[in-house]
């Protein structure tokens, strides 16, 4: 529940449920309750993050070393 809050609140990540003026941790316990979220769908989620962090990274060290021929 704390990792769910941290990225609701620091990743801007948006809520599954509503907020109905709750706290991010509450908000991060009912999507666990209701089965929307667990460890491995988080898990999935910042592995696709990272790889499309890294291939924007790539992209534009690729177009840096590019223009610089």
């Amino acid at each position: 529940a704390a990792r769910r809050a941290r990225q609701m609140q620091v990743g801007g990540k948006d809520p599954l449920v509503p907020e109905e003026n709750d706290k991010t941790t509450v908000i991060a316990l009912r999507e666990i309750e209701e089965g929307l979220i667990n460890n491995q769908i988080l898990d999935v989620r910042e592995r696709q993050e990272q790889q499309e962090q890294e291939a924007a990274e790539l992209q534009a060290v690729t177009a840096i070393a590019e223009g610089r021929r």
